[in-house]
C-alpha cells in the first residue's frame, strides 16, 4: 500500500493548484459554535498547507461517513455535483488521511496510547478509496 500511497500523492501533488493553510485536524469536536451562529475552528497544531478538499475529506474520515455519505459531503461543500476529477481528488485525501491516521496510531501505539482498531480501521479505509480513486481514474472521464 506504501508504494501505491506515494505515488497517488504524487499525482495529486503535481497538479498546478495553490495551496493554501489546512486545518488538517477537522474532527467534529474541534469546531465551536457560537451563542451567535459563528462557527470558530480550534486546535490548530496539525495545520499546514494544502488544498482544501484535504480538509472536507478529514472530517468525512473522522465521521466515519460511508461512500455514499462522503459523496453527499463533497456535493455540500462544493454546492454542486462534482466533476470526475474532483471526485477523484477527494477519493485520494480519504486514502492519504486515513493512511496518515493509520500510521499516526502505530505510532503513539509505541509510545503506550492505545487505539483498539482504529489504525486497522484507517488502514482499511486507505485502501478502499486507493481502490475508488483508481477505478475513477481508469475512467478517464476527467472533466
Amino acid at each position: 500500500i506504501e508504494k501505491r500511497i506515494l505515488l497517488l500523492a504524487e499525482k495529486i501533488y503535481s497538479e498546478k493548484k495553490e495551496p493554501i493553510l489546512c486545518h488538517i485536524d477537522a474532527v467534529y469536536s474541534n469546531y465551536l459554535i457560537l451563542e451567535n451562529g459563528d462557527i470558530k475552528l480550534i486546535d490548530w497544531e496539525y495545520a499546514g498547507m494544502g488544498y482544501p478538499l484535504l480538509d472536507v475529506a478529514m472530517f468525512g474520515v473522522y465521521a466515519n461517513y460511508k461512500p455514499d455519505r462522503m459523496d453527499d459531503l463533497l456535493e455540500i461543500y462544493l454546492e454542486r455535483t462534482p466533476t470526475c476529477m474532483e471526485k477523484y481528488e477527494f477519493y485520494s485525501f480519504i486514502a492519504l488521511s486515513s493512511y496518515l491516521w493509520a500510521l499516526w496510531t502505530v505510532y503513539k501505539e509505541k509510545h503506550g496510547d492505545t487505539f483498539g482498531d482504529y489504525g486497522r480501521e484507517q488502514f482499511s479505509l486507505a485502501q478502499s478509496y486507493l481502490s475508488l480513486s483508481k477505478k475513477l481514474c481508469l475512467k478517464r472521464t476527467f472533466v
